[in-house]
């Protein structure tokens, strides 16, 4: 079938859109399922999707898991070792500055304001990063619910019917986090149908007004509403269906593997943030690690000479294997500080570069009023010929007058007014872990634009 479609797309007009990746993806993802069926290796995969839920839902945990591992190790090793010893001084010379901190040496930190500022700010971080973090694993995205009849055979009905024949039948007012509708360690969100059809309520009036393209722009995202032919209803504006938890999530932004849940207009905050503090915090570790890094690869070069592979046979790193290291602190209580540093610095690098390419595209998206799904729709609508396509279709319909075709986002309202729009009036909420009311979604005025 596959193949047969695309003999057809490259016998069809040489100006035609033709996406040569999608092709490529479509035919690689068709001959490897051709594959697996030659080798009867096709139940095996069939059997391996019904796990997929079970895993994902694990990632989470994997996340969450890996802050408080670096924070643990924060306070075993590298409080004392960097903190303590270098920021306090400990190490100096002078007799005066020893026996002033010599309290600080034997166990009491508080006599050194550093050694207290590094410890609170490490906390601080690290329960901003968990706030945002859980928040937007558990919170809903914002759902619109379709109409709930009184002993829900419809709804059963109308998922049966769209479903795949072979898919579970998952039911929008039951969440689970198997599902990757939120939550994660089988500890499923809660669903409050009031108020989510309270969030629907706020979009009333969205969509009624003429956004007709008069003057010839083409409005992304679209101001009107929609129907969707998956969940047989109406929706707001800016409301998309996502495939992988099967609901219709307001203002939906992506469906978010690290936190098994839809991103939407409800979690959109906290997402965001929870990012920037990993950002700040990736920065704070690597700011404090950068040179006790230097110097014991430094030393370990001149002991050793520049090589790939050093005696444990792990790396330039010449890091132990993971058993070695887990027995070690399992039964010394502690592990060594070289380790930890060689073990945290390339880590916190790694994430850092990550994830401020990705703050970076969602601060870029917020300043333009758009979800990563609606930059991605304008780009693509800018690569193909399309936009080519309305102003040919454009100048027929105005007897061959030349009128220019436009982009037009109605829900930018300016950089600012898009700012508080997603974080809210009071910015000082943003570096407080308590839960913050949304402002009302934004519904343009033709008349404005």
């Amino acid at each position: 079938n596959v193949w047969s479609r695309f003999k057809q797309a490259l016998g069809d007009d040489i100006y035609g859109d033709f996406d040569q990746w999608l092709w490529i993806k479509l035919l690689l993802t068709s001959g490897i399922k051709c594959l697996l069926y030659r080798m009867n290796l096709d139940r095996i995969v069939k059997a391996g999707r019904g796990y997929t839920g079970h895993v994902s839902q694990m990632v989470p945990c994997v996340a969450i898991g890996l802050v408080c591992m670096i924070v643990f190790f924060y306070f075993i090793s590298i409080h004392q070792l960097i903190i303590i010893e270098r920021w306090c001084n400990c190490d100096t010379k002078d007799e005066n500055t020893q026996e002033a901190n010599r309290s600080v040496i034997d166990g009491e930190p508080q006599a050194c304001l550093w050694s207290s500022f590094h410890a609170g700010f490490v906390v601080y971080l690290a329960t901003m990063i968990l706030w945002n973090y859980t928040r937007t694993v558990f919170v809903s995205p914002g759902v619109a619910l379709p109409p709930q009849s009184g002993d829900g055979s419809e709804i059963t009905e109308g998922i049966t019917n769209i479903s795949d024949s072979n898919a579970p039948i998952s039911s929008p007012f039951k969440w689970s986090s198997v599902e990757t509708r939120g939550g994660c360690c089988y500890l499923s969100p809660i669903l409050n149908i009031e108020e989510e059809r309270c969030r629907v309520a706020l979009y009333d009036g969205a969509g009624e007004e003429d956004w007709a393209s008069s003057e010839g722009n083409v409005y992304i995202p679209s101001p009107q509403t929609s129907y969707c032919k998956k969940c047989r209803m109406n929706r707001p504006p800016r409301c998309h269906h996502c495939s992988s938890c099967n609901r219709c999530v307001l203002q939906m932004d992506h469906h978010c593997l690290w936190m098994n849940n839809c991103i939407g207009y409800n979690n959109y905050r906290s997402f965001v943030l929870a990012i920037g503090f990993l950002v700040i915090g990736c920065c704070y570790g690597i700011s404090i690690l950068a040179m006790p890094f230097y110097e014991i690869i430094k030393d370990q070069v001149h002991q050793n000479g520049l090589h790939l592979f050093y005696k444990n046979k792990t790396g330039f790193l010449d890091l132990p294997m993971p058993w070695v290291m887990a027995i070690k602190l399992w039964e010394n209580r502690t592990i060594e500080s070289a380790i930890v540093i060689k073990l945290l610095f390339p880590l916190l690098i790694f994430v850092e570069i990550f994830l401020i390419i990705l703050l970076h595209s969602h601060v870029k998206f917020i300043c333009k009023a758009m979800s990563t799904l609606e930059y991605m729709a304008t780009s693509q609508l800018l690569k193909t010929d399309t936009l080519h396509q309305l102003k040919e279709k454009t100048k027929k319909n105005e007897c061959h007058t030349q009128r220019e075709i436009r982009i037009v986002n109605p829900f930018n309202q300016g950089i600012s007014s898009n700012v508080r729009q997603v974080f809210g009036s009071n910015m000082i909420f943003m570096f407080l872990p308590i839960p913050v009311s949304l402002r009302k979604p934004y519904i343009p005025n033709c008349k404005d634009k």
